[in-house]
């Protein structure tokens, strides 16, 4: 599953991705850092190859969030039309620049991505959640199928 979008991967379309862009972090301590390399797919126009091109300064890469180390999964929130959003819990403006660079960054709102995301509820939880399935059930259901957080979330916000 690509650590950025949830989408699930295979070993055809997918990549290890250094979260520090190698050209702008060469440092052999960032290249092997476990908490620098993340599965991701090889998509072009969202994920970790447009953070790569979008990502021009160390001081930029340093301002997305880390999904090994900030608790991605509170900080942005899956929209039940797809696209992902700043959760209301986070008031601190540098905390929600942050969020709002990385959307940006990973393109997490390219229309594949939000077209994806919505027919993924639309189709698969929201017809089990109707017959009474549970949050666990589901995610068992869809075990490698992606998207966790968003399940997690409808059912936490109770949707």
């Amino acid at each position: 599953m690509s650590c950025y979008t949830e989408e699930p991967l295979s070993v055809d379309d997918s990549h290890i991705d250094h979260f520090l862009v190698r050209d702008l972090f060469p440092q052999k301590d960032h290249v092997f850092d476990w908490n620098n390399l993340f599965a991701d797919t090889r998509e072009d126009s969202y994920s970790s190859r447009h953070k790569d091109s979008f990502v021009k300064t160390t001081e930029d890469n340093l301002k997305l969030l880390n999904p090994a180390t900030d608790d991605v999964e509170n900080l942005l929130y899956y929209r039940l039309d797809g696209k992902i959003a700043i959760s209301g819990s986070v008031t601190d403006s540098t905390l929600r620049e942050r969020c709002r660079y990385t959307i940006d960054a990973f393109n997490l709102n390219d229309p594949v991505l939000v077209r994806r995301r919505r027919e993924f509820f639309t189709y698969s939880i929201e017809p089990l959640s109707a017959q009474g399935f549970s949050e666990e059930e589901i995610l068992s259901c869809y075990r490698g199928m992606g998207f966790r957080t968003l399940i997690r979330q409808i059912y936490r916000s109770g949707e």
